[in-house]
């Protein structure tokens, strides 16, 4: 069974992209890259997120949030997991506006990168 994240790196093959291309150049989805259809990558990833249940429904149709923003937010976080960080989510103190905690990414030693 495939996971998300080998489900999302396939998508991203057929348009040509890789992990390391969003590292390198987060903007890549939003730009043709050459490959047939390129353009269409964005809405790819619009439609996968929207038929997993993973972007919530008020986003989906931009009553609570932008879409593409949301896609662009959790493409970083994929982008992370695939090139080997993992995320720690922390808690502090709760703030005016937000959620209260933080994230931060960590290498394989446990090193802070983000």
């Amino acid at each position: 069974m495939l996971t998300e994240l080998d489900e999302v790196e396939q998508i991203l093959r057929r348009f040509g992209v890789t992990w390391k291309n969003i590292w390198d150049d987060p903007e890549v989805i939003e730009r043709d890259t050459g490959a047939p259809g390129a353009s269409e990558l964005p809405f790819e990833l619009y439609s996968y997120f929207c038929n997993t249940g993973d972007m919530p429904y008020g986003t989906m149709k931009a009553r609570d949030g932008d879409p593409t923003e949301w896609v662009a937010d959790r493409m970083f976080e994929m982008t992370m997991e695939a090139l080997g960080y993992k995320m720690k989510t922390t808690s502090g103190p709760p703030r005016a506006f937000g959620p209260p905690h933080s994230v931060e990414f960590i290498d394989k030693n446990g090193n802070i990168v983000l």
